[in-house]
């Protein structure tokens, strides 16, 4: 079921985050989790703060990750990439090209020009 959000418009996903929770408060597991998923990704937590005049006020705090940076609605509608196998890809073919754990500035910059060079010549490539 919370995997289902990111496919909701970002717009709506915080009425959506509404449903579930009135729906399952009777399973106690199931209303953790569903807290934890809507003060972490979806509304954000309340901090309390105490007023000059002695008055406690809650102030909601944004998530941690909000809907815009791990919503797919938009992306699976266009057709784009819902992952980040780009991203792992790239890792891959640095770790490949670095070779060692924990490289000097000096291995990790040659490496990223020998990446660069790698992209640019592709790049050349497919132009041609």
């Amino acid at each position: 079921m919370i995997p289902a959000f990111a496919f909701l418009p970002a717009n709506i996903v915080k009425k959506g985050m509404s449903l579930p929770s009135n729906y399952f408060k009777s399973l106690k597991e199931l209303d953790d989790i569903l807290v934890y998923f809507d003060s972490i990704y979806v509304n954000g937590t309340y901090k309390s703060k105490t007023t000059e005049y002695g008055t406690i006020r809650f102030l909601r705090h944004p998530p941690i990750f909000s809907p815009h940076m791990w919503n797919v609605y938009n992306a699976t509608k266009e057709s784009y990439g819902r992952t980040n196998n780009v991203s792992e890809g790239f890792n891959s073919k640095l770790k490949n090209i670095v070779r060692i754990k924990q490289p000097n500035l000096y291995i990790f910059i040659e490496s990223i020009q020998m990446c660069n060079a790698s992209a640019m010549t592709a790049l050349v490539q497919k132009q041609n």
